[in-house]
């Protein structure tokens, strides 16, 4: 299928953005604008909790382009099914939750929403099947 190149060439380029963007931008924009803590506003009433939450928010958005890359990659092999689509996205919840839990250290509550919707995706995933 003429598709199939097409669709492996974007998900290479989202795998690389991906990591390129976590990678880079942890080392020449989080950290340096985390290290002006007096700059940064206080959410919650700290500061760390403001910088915990640029990080994080910062990762997730190289985790949904590496869910993207995956979900073109199924879809390339034709093997993009809807449960196959619940189930990626599900982890990639799941991924999303981890990532807030860890780095906010369970003080940021997006990772209990992440799992949720994870468990709703999984469910859906299993009514389908």
């Amino acid at each position: 299928m003429l598709l199939t190149p097409i669709v492996h060439s974007a998900a290479s380029l989202f795998i690389f953005t991906a990591i390129a963007h976590s990678y880079l931008g942890e080392r020449y924009i989080i950290a340096r604008l985390l290290s002006k803590k007096e700059n940064l506003p206080s959410i919650k009433g700290s500061k760390v909790f403001t910088g915990d939450t640029i990080r994080f928010a910062w990762h997730l958005t190289s985790v949904a382009w590496l869910t993207l890359a995956v979900l073109l990659l199924f879809l390339g092999l034709n093997k993009l099914t809807p449960v196959v689509a619940l189930r990626l996205i599900a982890g990639s919840a799941i991924l999303s939750g981890l990532i807030s839990l860890i780095i906010a250290r369970g003080r940021h509550l997006s990772y209990i929403v992440f799992m949720i919707i994870a468990g709703l995706l999984f469910y859906g995933a299993t009514i389908l099947n």
